[in-house]
């Protein structure tokens, strides 16, 4: 077994590594012992050639999910370490970001947080985001929206019925996709209305109403 993984090309294991790759990295997840059956964790335990391919494949580290979490000093701070290490990673190409922020009791995710995930707003290709109290992160997305040169698509989940979604994304010249969920105070005209493909906006929670743009 050595022997083999010694004798592939690197070239050829990111290609493996890459094609293992279908789900994003955990960055709230602390303990890695609950990770070592899954990747991009388990390839690093097969060998030292295996470890420092992926630990150097750019590509690898494109790919993220974050959540609440406690609000624990120390944790928070080794959450933080793990994010600014796993994005320069990235060798900033174009990232995807999963931000799911449910719980508003004492779990949230910190604004130290955000600030890292903001410093890399202009590499983000796509992004999910579940707001529950949105106010002083959509005040941050506004400042961003001018650097979201690669940005392709955007949703965003509102969980609290009086967040406001003015924000403008006119000059994301890659942006093809919007998808909004329960916004307040919605104007269309703020997007790139000419160069989407699809815009929806699912605008209350027990009533699907769904209006969507296709352009061709």
């Amino acid at each position: 077994m050595t022997i083999m993984t010694e004798t592939l090309p690197n070239e050829t294991l990111c290609e493996i590594f890459q094609l293992l790759c279908n789900e994003p990295i955990t960055l709230h997840v602390l303990q890695n012992a609950s990770k070592f059956n899954k990747f991009p964790w388990a390839v690093g335990l097969v060998c030292k050639h295996w470890r420092a391919v992926f630990l150097s494949h750019s590509r690898l580290w494109t790919s993220f999910y974050l959540q609440e979490c406690t609000l624990n000093v120390k944790y928070i701070a080794e959450m933080n370490r793990r994010t600014a290490l796993y994005l320069e990673r990235s060798g900033h190409l174009p990232l995807s970001i999963i931000v799911h922020q449910h719980d508003a009791k004492n779990r949230d995710l910190p604004s130290s947080t955000w600030k890292i995930l903001w410093s890399f707003a202009n590499h983000w290709k796509t992004a999910e985001l579940i707001l529950t109290y949105p106010w002083h992160i959509i005040n941050h997305f506004r400042r961003c929206t001018k650097e979201m040169q690669f940005l392709e698509s955007l949703e965003i989940q509102y969980d609290n019925m009086m967040a406001s979604c003015d924000i403008v994304l006119k000059n994301a010249p890659c942006l093809v996709e919007v998808n909004l969920i329960r916004p307040r105070g919605i104007n269309i005209e703020n997007f790139p209305l000419n160069q989407l493909k699809r815009f929806s906006m699912l605008l209350e929670a027990d009533k699907v109403q769904i209006q969507n743009l296709h352009i061709f």
